[in-house]
C-alpha cells in the first residue's frame, strides 16, 4: 500500500523511518523505503487476517504512478457495503471507482469487483505485449495477438496502458482464434477492434468529467451503456 495514517488520521506516503497507522485494521505499519524497490508500507507484526490492506502492502512502481496521477485524496479508498469491505484503487467525488491492474486476474475476481463498485472502469496494464509487438493500435483500430483473456469478461469500459504515456480506450472488441500454419491443430486468440488513444493526462480529465456526468447512474441500469452515452448527451470536448 502507497498510504498509511498519521496520528491525526491524515493520509501521507511511505518516508525513510516512517511509521503509521494501517488505513483498513489500524495496526501499526513501517515504511519500506530502499534503492530498488518502490516506497511502500507493510504491518511491523503480522496483520489481522481480515485486514483488506494486506493483501496490497507490495505493489511496485506502475500502480504507484496511476495512483499518484489522481493524488492521495483520491487513490486508495476503504468502501464497506455490509460486512464486506474492498479497496478501490482510485475513487472519485460521486462514486466512479477506476481499477488499475498490473498482474493476471481471473473471471471471479472481475465479476466480483464489478458487482461491489458497479460505477468502475478497468486499466489494465498491456505495455509489455505493445513492446513485444503483440499489440498494435493505429487510428483508432487496435490487433493484439495473445491478450489478455480476461479482459472479454469485462461488463465496464476498458483501458489499455500502452506505455509512453499513452492510454488506449476499447469501444468494440472482437474475438477470433488463428490457426498456426505449421499446427493446425493449434489456435491463437486474437483481440481486434476499435478505440481511442489518449495521453495519461486526458484519461484524467476524462475520469473527472464522467465522475461528474455519471453522477445519477443508476446501480440497476447498465452502466457501460450509460458510459458510452455521455459524449453525445452533454458534448464533452474530451469524449
Amino acid at each position: 500500500m502507497l498510504f498509511a495514517l498519521n496520528e491525526n488520521n491524515v493520509k501521507i506516503a511511505a518516508t525513510p523511518k516512517a511509521r503509521g497507522k494501517c488505513p483498513s485494521c489500524g495496526e501499526t505499519v513501517i515504511a519500506c523505503v530502499g534503492e530498488i524497490i518502490y516506497p511502500y508500507w507493510r504491518h511491523e507484526q503480522k496483520s489481522p487476517s481480515n485486514c483488506v490492506a494486506a493483501q496490497y502492502e507490495n505493489e511496485g512502481e506502475w500502480h504507484a504512478t496511476w495512483k499518484f496521477l489522481f493524488g492521495k485524496e483520491f487513490a486508495e479508498q476503504y468502501i464497506r457495503q455490509g460486512d464486506k469491505t474492498r479497496r478501490a484503487d482510485v475513487r472519485l467525488n460521486n462514486g466512479l471507482v477506476i481499477e488499475i491492474q498490473h498482474s493476471s486476474i481471473d473471471t471471479r475476481e472481475i465479476r466480483a469487483r464489478e458487482r461491489f463498485h458497479h460505477k468502475m472502469i478497468w486499466v489494465f496494464d498491456a505495455s509489455g505485449p505493445v513492446a513485444a509487438g503483440r499489440l498494435r493500435y493505429e487510428q483508432g483500430y487496435f490487433h493484439w495477438i495473445k491478450p489478455r483473456i480476461s479482459i472479454r469478461n469485462c461488463q465496464v469500459p476498458v483501458f489499455l496502458d500502452v506505455g509512453f504515456g499513452s492510454t488506449f480506450e476499447i469501444h468494440e472488441l472482437e474475438i477470433k482464434k488463428i490457426l498456426k500454419e505449421d499446427w493446425h491443430t493449434y489456435r491463437t486468440t486474437v483481440f481486434k477492434g476499435t478505440g481511442k488513444l489518449m495521453t495519461r493526462d486526458e484519461f484524467k480529465g476524462k475520469m473527472f468529467f464522467a465522475d461528474e456526468a455519471l453522477k445519477n447512474a443508476s446501480p440497476v441500469s447498465d452502466f457501460k451503456k450509460q458510459y458510452f452515452n455521455i459524449g453525445p448527451s452533454i458534448q464533452l470536448d474530451l469524449f
